[in-house]
């Protein structure tokens, strides 16, 4: 009976106890959805935020690279004129160390210059030991092609520079004449002479003209000028696959956005 009591005593307390406590809780529910639904969007945005970042900085990347494909080709191309314009039209000529023609002004080979910091990418850790590897390989190659090529420009700067100011007036004075077009002649005063019978002749007409040491130098600049272009050429063109063939590595889901130029 006693417990009876007890129970019909508390019992309305342990009622408003337990409606308190499902009132508290039901105010709680929405501050905690609001709470958690401020966290997912926070979370979203940070994520689509971080993913566009990324985006960007992988398309950066793919356009850092394919301007360094075409500065490659730029600098093919300058070279492949100097040798359709300059040295196909006299390379078996016997006398091409004096037609072998000049261009002014002097090219420039700075406007070919490869963005160093753009290509920074080239050198962060990859998850391939190999990939990284040929990537740092590849950027290191690319900066030695930048060089032969500066080394070829700078050889032909050079040439044109002692022909036109020293070589051009000597034989001018001394009366040489010798044209691309008539391979077979060289004219010294009123003199013809025939090529090939009178080569030495004509090698000695032309050393005493410009002295031992300016024919040789004439000599042998104009043989240099034509290796470095000849083996820049070949040498640029194999560079372009290697830069296409590790971009496309390093970027396999964009290969159809890596460029790769033809020469005309």
């Amino acid at each position: 009976m006693e417990t009876h009591t007890s129970w019909c005593c508390f019992g309305p307390w342990i009622n408003v106890i337990a409606e308190d406590k499902a009132l508290s809780f039901s105010k709680f529910i929405p501050a905690a959805a609001t709470l958690i639904a401020a966290f997912l969007g926070a979370w979203f945005a940070f994520r689509l935020q971080k993913q566009e970042k990324e985006h960007k900085i992988k398309a950066d990347n793919i356009t850092a690279g394919n301007y360094a494909i075409f500065t490659l080709m730029w600098q093919f191309s300058t070279l492949d004129n100097i040798c359709k314009q300059i040295i196909d039209p006299v390379r078996t000529h016997p006398l091409k160390f004096i037609v072998m023609r000049a261009i002014l002004p002097a090219i420039e080979y700075k406007d070919f210059k490869f963005d160093i910091s753009s290509l920074s990418f080239f050198l962060k850790p990859q998850n391939s030991l190999k990939l990284q590897i040929t990537l740092r390989q590849t950027l290191a190659e690319l900066f030695i092609e930048y060089r032969k090529f500066q080394t070829a420009i700078s050889a032909f700067n050079i040439r044109t520079e002692f022909l036109l100011q020293q070589a051009r007036p000597l034989l001018d004075k001394a009366k040489i004449r010798s044209y691309r077009d008539t391979p077979g002649q060289m004219q010294v005063g009123e003199e013809i002479l025939s090529l090939p019978q009178d080569m030495r002749k004509a090698f000695s007409c032309i050393e005493t003209a410009l002295g031992n040491l300016g024919y040789q130098r004439l000599l042998q600049s104009t043989d240099e000028v034509i290796k470095l272009v000849d083996d820049t050429k070949s040498s640029l063109f194999i560079m372009r696959d290697k830069l296409v063939a590790a971009l496309k590595q390093l970027f396999p889901k964009n290969t159809r956005e890596i460029v790769s130029f033809e020469p005309e």
